[in-house]
Order: structure tokens, then sequence, then C-alpha cells
């Protein structure tokens, strides 16, 4: 419908050419696409297009003439704006409620968020003297954010690496049209990574001789418990309560095109989760560095897991938080994510965040979602962690079978290590994996695979017995059979802790 009228305005304009009105030499188009948008960016600030008469008498435009500019490529305003100019360029005046106010009010520019165009009104303030510029944003009270995701605009193509809008005029006195660039597309500007200070020191300040590790291996495994251990009866004592996560989460942000994180501009970053969010886990701080040293964040704020951020918001009520800051230039970022987790009443399982960020006003350049940072585990004494066989019967030459389950109740897998040592003290090892919430059971040959660890590589020709340990709670299930009798038993707990 809009490409129609665009067609009948440039019949309008031809006609306006037919009067002798020359409209090539009538007005200039600017606008400044030197601007670097992310490819697929959910909302990115863009150029502004100003539209500026060559002649003295500003005839070009009248009172009430709208001016559209329509956003192509499937490209629509990610955020709302109005805001009022002053066509002298002595100021802009800031637009309240429905209507102009003051005489300095000549024409006002409008966005609506979800609409694939941006127009300009002119008031009855409008004098009519020119030349003078007409723009489409941005300045301190109006900026033009459009959404890329979904548009046929991509860094990879050099076809589409221009981002365009299509202006043209109301019918009227004058008509005109014509196309112009608004932005540049670039690749996306961030890399995500999961990484993590060095074990045994504070958060990293490059100053200090710590370091980043930039990528980790695995999430942190936080236990849902602090414990103490009291040696005179080597027992552990266990309580729960308020607790800081002895590993920060952290970021790695990493620019990756000319144009991302200009010095001077600002940008934010967003971390956690409003809907989805994990109880009895917050976020304490968020701290950001870069090129060694530590960014001022110049405001932050937090929000509750419903979206709220009316006060007060404690720590542990903060399921996401905002920080503004200054872009220091390209480069790599750090984003540290201090957590605070109340140990009676956070439940075991994966801690799921998202993180998000971009230049402000518009601030959607990247995010990854549900982003696994942490598996919180049961509060679970250590000497459940490791248990005793005591026997396996001798199978070489008696008649007799041995039988073993091991289960997993953890939503994780784990591994069991068992040390296996015949009457005789002839040693084996064995490592058996469960699944989450899995189970391994069979013969005990054929679950243990046990190897010799000593001279004799014959196993079973002696009863023995097992010490096993793992990464997780387990349990274990031992039968002894012949072709007339059995017998079971389910495995103690290594109270002894004797750290096989």
């Amino acid at each position: 419908m809009k490409r129609m009228l665009i067609i009948a305005l440039a019949a309008c304009f031809m006609l306006a050419m037919g009067t002798s009105f020359a409209f090539a030499d009538s007005y200039n188009v600017t606008a400044d696409f030197g601007k670097r948008v992310t490819e697929q960016g959910t909302c990115e600030e863009v150029g502004a297009v100003t539209i500026t008469p060559d002649d003295t008498s500003g005839s070009l435009f009248y009172v009430d003439q709208v001016i559209t500019m329509e956003l192509l490529g499937s490209l629509e305003v990610c955020s709302t704006f109005t805001a009022v100019y002053s066509w002298d360029g002595a100021g802009v005046i800031s637009y309240v409620g429905t209507a102009f106010t003051g005489a300095d009010d000549e024409y006002m520019v409008n966005g609506v968020d979800n609409n694939d165009y941006v127009t300009i009104t002119l008031d009855s303030g409008f004098t009519n003297a020119g030349p003078f510029a007409l723009t489409f944003g941005h300045d301190d009270n109006s900026q033009l954010c459009v959404d890329l995701s979904g548009t046929s605009y991509t860094a990879s193509d050099p076809l589409y690496q221009l981002l365009q809008a299509s202006y043209s005029s109301s019918p009227g006195i004058h008509t005109f049209s014509g196309d112009q660039y608004i932005a540049t597309v670039k690749d996306r500007s961030v890399i995500f990574a999961v990484c993590t200070k060095n074990e045994g020191s504070g958060f990293p300040i490059y100053a200090s001789g710590y370091s980043y590790m930039d990528y980790k291996d695995s999430i942190p495994e936080i236990e849902l418990c602090y414990s103490t251990d009291d040696p005179g009866q080597d027992q552990e004592v266990t309580d729960c309560g308020v607790e800081y996560a002895y590993e920060e989460i952290c970021f790695k942000v990493t620019d990756n095109a000319i144009g991302s994180f200009i010095a001077g501009e600002d940008y934010q970053f967003t971390v956690g989760k409003t809907a989805g969010a994990k109880a009895c886990v917050g976020i304490s701080y968020v701290e950001i560095f870069y090129g060694g040293s530590d960014v001022s964040i110049d405001s932050s704020t937090r929000y509750r897991s419903n979206g709220t951020t009316s006060p007060p918001v404690s720590d542990i009520d903060t399921s996401q938080m905002r920080v503004e800051f200054e872009g220091q230039g390209e480069g790599t970022y750090y984003v540290v994510l201090g957590m605070l987790y109340d140990t009676c009443c956070a439940t075991p399982g994966p801690y799921v965040i998202d993180i998000s960020g971009g230049q402000i006003p518009c601030g959607g350049s990247f995010s990854f979602l549900d982003q696994t940072v942490a598996n919180f585990v049961d509060c679970l004494s250590s000497m459940e962690f490791s248990r005793v066989i005591p026997y396996g019967a001798e199978t070489a030459t008696s008649g007799w079978f041995n039988g073993i389950v091991f289960t997993n109740p953890n939503n994780y897998a784990i591994t069991i290590d068992c040390m296996i040592y015949e009457e005789d003290g002839d040693p084996y090892t064995g490592t058996v994996v469960v699944g989450p919430m899995g189970m391994e059971v069979g013969m005990d040959t054929a679950v243990l695979s046990p190897v010799a660890a000593g001279a004799d590589a014959v196993f079973g020709d002696e009863s023995y017995a097992i010490y096993a340990t793992a990464n997780g709670v387990f349990h274990c299930f031992m039968i002894n059979f012949d072709l007339v009798q059995a017998q079971g038993y389910l495995a103690p707990i290594n109270i002894m802790r004797m750290g096989f």
C-alpha cells in the first residue's frame, strides 16, 4: 500500500516538474549512514535523515504537510519516540502531551514501536521562511531505533549491507520522494563464553597479579550447604543460610567488528532473568573489566523476578540487574556476575540466566538466552560420597557369583572410582560411570571392569572388598548367590572416609 503511495507521489513529482519546478535543485537529503548496526540486532540506533531546501524561500515545505520515511527491507521501529523541533535551529523543544506548545514548536517527528515508518508533521507555527532543515531524528530527544531481526540485511552479503529508507511528502503544493541509506550492517559484535577467576583468589585485578580463565571446562557445582569439620569426631556439621558463591560467573564479551563499543558512547549490559528466575538465588553485583582495569558503572537497576524495580530490592531478591557504562573502545570486556543464594530454600538444579547488551538508547545489539552458568546440588555430607562393599565371593572355583548395582539419584552424571582388594591383598581398580537418575547393574566383572594394579592379574580367585568414592551421592547393592541360595546387602557409608 505504501509503495503504491510512493508511485502516486512520483507522478505528482513529474507533474510539478512539468510546471517548471526544478525538483533536483530544490532540496538536499543527507543521512549519517556511517553508523554500524549489529547483524540481526533486536534494537539498533540508525542515522538521522535530514531534508534541506536549496532555495531561500523554503517553499518546498508548507503548513500541515506530512512527510513520511518508510523503512525498507522489513525493518521496523523498535522504540517509540516523539519530539518537537524548532525550524530555525535555535533549539529542540521537548514534546509535552498531545499538542504543540510554544511559538518555537514548528514540527514534530514521530516514530511508533512495530511500525515500519516515521513521520514529520509541520505545525501552524511554521512560517515558511527558509532555508532550514527537517530531521527525522535523532538527537537528545528522539532516537530512531530499528529492529533488524528477520530482515534481509546481512553483513555477509555485499548487496544487503546498507539499511535503506524511502521518504516522501503528502500530496499538496509540492511532492517529492527518494531513497536514503541510514546505516551499514556489521557482524555480530560479541562472543559469549563462561569464564572464572583463578582458584583461591579474589576476582582478578590485573595489577594484583590475578588472571582470567577465559573458558571453563565445566560449570561450577554449588553445594546447598556449608560445612565445618570437627577433627575430634571426624564428622561434618551441616547448616544452611545465605551464602556468596565461591566463584563469580564471568562473561567474555569480545568486539569483532569496527564500530562496536565506541569509546565515549553509552552502553548497557543486562544479566539475569525476570520470567523463569531461580528462586532463592540472587545477583549481588555486576562488575565490568576492560584492558586490565575495572570500568566505572554509571548506574545500575535491580529487577525482581516479576520484573518490577519498586524498592526495597535486596540482593537475594534481585533476579536481574542492568548496568550502564561508558564504552572504552574496541576489544574484550569481562562482565562479572556475583551470586548470592540461600541454602535453606534454594533447590537443586541448574542456574539459568540471560545476558544482553548494546548501545544506549536502543541497547539490543546482542543477547544470549538460557545460559546455564552453575549447578546446585543437594546439601549432603561428604561421607555419603564414599561407600564400602565389604564382601564379594570368590568365583573361580566356588560356584558362587556376584551381582552388583550402582544407583545415581543426582540430575547429573557421576563417576565412581573403585579400589578393590582381594583377601590376600592383591589390588585392582575399576571405574563406573552412571548417568543422571540412572543405574548400572550386572555381574561384578561386567560392571567393574577390574584392572590389575599389582602382580596378580586373575580377578575373582579370592573373595574381595570394594572401597568406592564418587563426585556425587550414590547407592550400591551387592548380591552373592549360587544355584541354591543367595544373600545381599546395601553398601554402608565409609565412616572412616579413607580417601580412596
